[in-house]
């Protein structure tokens, strides 16, 4: 640990083949395996990938340029295409793709074998790594590894051709990236809440011609028919307001109206009309920002139903503008909580602002400082080991709180969206196990914590803004919990949050093959954050985002936009505006926070070091 903080930070670019990821089962490394993959140039094939056999293969042609051929023509998602190079009696499997809920698997690259004879099949091995896997025709799933693809080829009038096409269309990133667009489309995670919010849910439609300035209007539909849907897969623990059975019979996008025609049974009287019509109009802004949307109803306006409809609305629009979730609405004294010499400091979210000490009458060492959302109290781990308690104080002042008998190793403490509950993992010889502690009572419970997969246990949460979703840090229990600090990060998990706990977790970790994941955020409600660290000496931490569903992890800074700040840290948070990152840097003369902005890529410091001071535990910042 010690040379490692002598290093100098050096965030690198995450590899196009490190976005990839496929939730299979084939080829897919043991859980907790770090699997590292090179850019390799041989295995793709645009000297192989002609007009002539996307379009169709020509007589003559070898067994292995008809396997190459045949993954070419599955690049472009066209069927019919993928057709002219199968057996005939093969044809009618691959028309079952067509489906719009049909599986797509996903590699970065792949490289074609040396043919062989198996009995009396000519076999042509396709070697590919993994990128992901699109399931329901509408949700990612993250994976990593190798997996072989073995080609079985016939003649067919003496030309070859592939006989066993398989279950499933098979699509290099790069082209899924041009074939799929992701989307968010809005469910709701309560709607008996007085005060509802929307949860956005990511998903992909049919991308469309990108040279067509019909591509939007196409991805908006498509989305609203999967919001018509309703929550099912990973998200079917969520709700929504829009009747079920409701049906699109068209959607139209000119003059910056956006109109969807809807049948009958969207005005059934039961439910909030209100938070129906933010369903559609927040589903339609996010990929129409400009757009004012107008809802009609066989043809006509949609009549009574508690929201006036005959006129336009938009997601900016009071009340819909408040259906999005957020850890808070700002504050003129936001600030970053972080811990120096076991005492918790305050600084603004700004350069060149010094930092003040947080006066706090509570055990030390203090660590894990964070605001809830709602920015009135504050909440902090006290003590070490084994033997730590979480207090609360309200930030207008006052005495510290402890919560009583809550005593033990405990995770950072998170906050529910209403800043009304804080949750907490605690571990012990006997497992982990999630704790709901109430703010007003200082009393705690016990939620539902279903096992993860391979006998992993969380060792921290993070709740999502709309209180639907929760992010895990995962590793393999210890045999007996040490007082020694562990090595921090372990496997990033999403689960499906409940008033009794969670659902479920996610089957596969959202973030393979890049190391160990430590202090994930939510940047926003639908990207989140981490720091990401392999075993190798030569790969430094890296501060990556992606989607909550896996989807695209992209380091936020470049090789060429790194100071020389130090070592990152494993600690991260996002300022109160949501735009800039605070994180942990390390070096010769000691620790320091430093911004980094979302957008510029631009970082900058917020403390400077002060030798044997390390600025760790910023809070999770509300914005």
């Amino acid at each position: 640990m010690d040379s490692r903080r002598s290093r100098l930070l050096r965030a690198t670019v995450v590899l196009a083949a490190l976005t990839g990821l496929a939730a299979c089962t084939a080829g897919v490394p043991r859980t907790g395996e770090v699997v590292t993959l090179s850019q390799v140039t041989t295995s793709r094939p645009p000297e192989t990938e002609t007009l002539e056999e996307v379009a169709g293969p020509s007589s003559g042609q070898s067994e292995s340029e008809v396997a190459v051929g045949f993954m070419n023509a599955m690049n472009t998602g066209d069927v019919s295409a993928v057709q002219r190079w199968v057996m005939p009696e093969a044809r009618d499997q691959v028309a079952a793709w067509d489906e719009p809920t049909t599986t797509v698997r996903v590699y970065s690259v792949f490289e074609p074998g040396p043919e062989y004879v198996s009995g009396e099949r000519r076999i042509v091995p396709i070697r590919v790594k993994l990128a992901g896997q699109l399931r329901g025709g509408r949700e990612w799933y993250p994976a990593t590894g190798d997996e072989t693809l073995r080609l079985e080829l016939e003649s067919d009038g003496g030309d070859a051709r592939v006989a066993n096409p398989g279950p499933v269309m098979w699509m290099r990133d790069v082209n899924f990236s041009r074939v799929y667009a992701s989307v968010e489309v809005f469910m709701v995670p309560d709607l008996t809440d007085p005060s509802p919010q929307l949860a956005p849910v990511p998903v992909f439609v049919p991308k469309g011609d990108e040279g067509s300035p019909d591509a939007l209007r196409l991805r908006a539909e498509h989305a609203l028919r999967v919001l018509l849907d309703g929550p099912r897969g990973r998200y079917d623990h969520l709700e929504t307001a829009i009747p079920r059975g409701t049906e699109l019979w068209s959607f139209t996008y000119a003059n910056g109206v956006a109109t969807i025609n809807l049948s009958k049974r969207f005005t059934e009287p039961e439910g909030s009309g209100l938070v129906r019509v933010g369903q559609l109009v927040w589903t339609v802004n996010r990929l129409l920002p400009a757009a004012s949307v107008q809802i009609l109803v066989d043809g006509r306006p949609a009549g009574d139903l508690g929201v006036d409809l005959d006129r336009p609305w938009r997601w900016r629009d009071a009340p819909l503008a408040g259906m999005w979730p957020r850890r808070s609405q700002g504050h003129q004294d936001d600030s970053i909580l972080f811990v120096r010499r076991g005492e918790i400091w305050t600084i603004p979210p700004q350069t060149g602002q010094s930092a003040r000490p947080v006066e706090v009458d509570a055990l030390s060492p203090k660590s894990a400082p964070t605001w809830s959302p709602d920015h009135r109290w504050m909440a902090f781990l006290a003590g070490s080991g084994a033997d730590q308690s979480l207090w609360l104080v309200k930030r207008s002042g006052g005495d510290a709180n402890r919560v009583d008998d809550l005593v033990g190793r405990l995770s950072a403490p998170t906050w529910s969206p209403d800043s009304r509950r804080l949750y907490v993992v605690r571990q012990d010889e006997g497992g982990a196990r999630l704790l709901e502690i109430t703010r007003d009572t200082l009393g705690f419970r016990s939620l539902a914590l279903p096992p993860l997969p391979s006998g992993l246990q969380p060792s921290s949460i993070a709740i999502s803004p709309d209180g639907a979703f929760v992010l895990a840090v995962a590793g393999r229990p210890a045999a007996r919990v040490e007082d020694a600090e562990p090595v921090p990060g372990g496997q990033l998990f999403l689960g499906q949050l409940g008033p009794e706990g969670v659902i479920r977790w996610s089957s596969r970790q959202l973030a393979p093959g890049l190391g160990r994941v430590s202090s994930p955020v939510w940047a926003d409600p639908v990207t989140i954050a981490f720091i990401a660290e392999t075993d190798s000496k030569d790969d430094l931490g890296k501060l990556l985002t992606a989607r909550s569903d896996g989807w695209e992890p992209t380091a936020v800074l470049n090789d060429s936009d790194v100071p020389t700040w130090g070592d990152i840290g494993h600690s991260l948070t996002v300022d109160p505006t949501g735009r800039s990152f605070v994180v942990t840097a390390r070096s010769s003369n000691g620790a320091s926070l430093w911004l980094v902005n979302r957008q510029e890529k631009l970082a900058a410091p917020l403390t400077f070091p002060e030798r044997n001071a390390f600025d760790t535990d910023p809070s999770y910042a509300s914005h």
